[in-house]
């Protein structure tokens, strides 16, 4: 007797638990369910290029028929941008499965439209060391140093094929120096954003009808692209880079005479490496538009210096990579490179 109302509980405990299950699997009425989050606060869920809801808090349920779909999360930026995902996912009946999704930022039809667009210029002629730029378009910056955007240069422009030199910077300032490195050709370095100004200063009036300058930033990262759009000016693999750059991995900790790696596209040395070099524009966040001849912040407390140096890594060498300091500071790995108006 006690081992029947024994199997009687056990089978009731069995007849209770398949009750349960069965409508665990039945309470979706034939459908599916997913459950949807994203790291992107706001984003759009779109299945089969249908809206079907925007992720809240957590996750977003959306009950669906059992299939096959394409299901895309994305959150727009501007028009030429946006966060977005998409896969393609099966939805079986009865079943709840979630999606945690990563959204990648990625170009809208319009940006792709304008990056189709977007065309390098090249270089027109070279000259006494310093190489004329054609006017052109490129993709100005990266996800490290964003956000990337498109930069519309209108006007040509000379940039000098080296970094100013120590026999380029002597007759001005009889203390002109390298880091480790002797002999007139060695980048001059412990040089200030103003110690530039003046030298330029000094360099247009002894030399009459010059109009030399620093280059803009958006200047130099064309010129040092040199219409590329990898990591490095030679690609996205750092096994390239030593061919074209002095930098901590090679450079012995000094710097070395200009010249002596390879030239990028355009005729241009050290670009990336040797030494750090100061540019005009004051340090300031992007716009992520598309925008025409940028000069930068309109003002600021640091000074945009580009390039890398031999005592820097080589991810301190992407052609994006910036970084920005007090324009009256001095560093034995930082030095300058001339941009000119005019006829060099």
């Amino acid at each position: 007797m006690r081992n029947q109302r024994k199997g009687l509980k056990i089978k009731g405990f069995i007849l209770l638990l398949t009750g349960l299950l069965g409508w665990s699997l039945t309470a979706f009425g034939g459908d599916g369910l997913i459950q949807v989050s994203a790291d992107q606060p706001d984003a759009i869920v779109y299945l089969n290029g249908k809206k079907k809801a925007m992720i809240a808090e957590g996750y977003t349920a959306i009950k669906l028929p059992e299939g096959d779909y394409v299901l895309r999360v994305e959150k727009p930026i501007d028009e030429n941008n946006l966060w977005m995902v998409e896969k393609k996912i099966f939805v079986g009946e009865g079943t709840s499965t979630k999606f945690d999704l990563k959204l990648e930022k990625q170009l809208t039809p319009k940006g792709k439209q304008a990056e189709a667009k977007c065309v390098s210029g090249g270089i027109k002629s070279k000259d006494r060391g310093m190489v004329l730029i054609n006017p052109g378009c490129f993709k100005m910056g990266d996800d490290s140093n964003g956000p990337a955007h498109l930069v519309n240069l209108t006007k040509a422009f000379y940039i000098s094929d080296h970094e100013v030199t120590v026999g380029e910077y002597r007759p001005f300032d009889r203390s002109a120096h390298s880091k480790d490195c002797s002999g007139d050709d060695c980048p001059v370095v412990e040089v200030s954003w103003e110690d530039v100004q003046k030298y330029i200063q000094w360099l247009n009036q002894t030399q009459k009808g010059k109009k030399y300058r620093l280059c803009t930033e958006a200047e130099w990262e064309y010129a040092a692209r040199a219409g590329t759009r990898t990591k490095w000016v030679c690609g996205d693999e750092e096994s390239c880079l030593g061919d074209y750059a002095w930098y901590s991995s090679n450079s012995g900790n000094k710097a070395h005479p200009v010249k002596t790696k390879k030239a990028n596209a355009w005729g241009l040395y050290d670009m990336a490496g040797n030494v750090w070099e100061w540019v005009q524009d004051w340090y300031g966040d992007y716009s992520s538009d598309a925008v025409t001849n940028p000069a930068g912040a309109s003002k600021g407390s640091n000074r945009v210096f580009r390039g890398g140096s031999f005592d820097y890594d080589a991810d301190n060498a992407r052609s994006a990579n910036r970084g920005g300091n007090d324009p009256s500071n001095r560093y034995g790995s930082l030095g300058f490179r001339l941009c000119s108006f005019g006829s060099p």
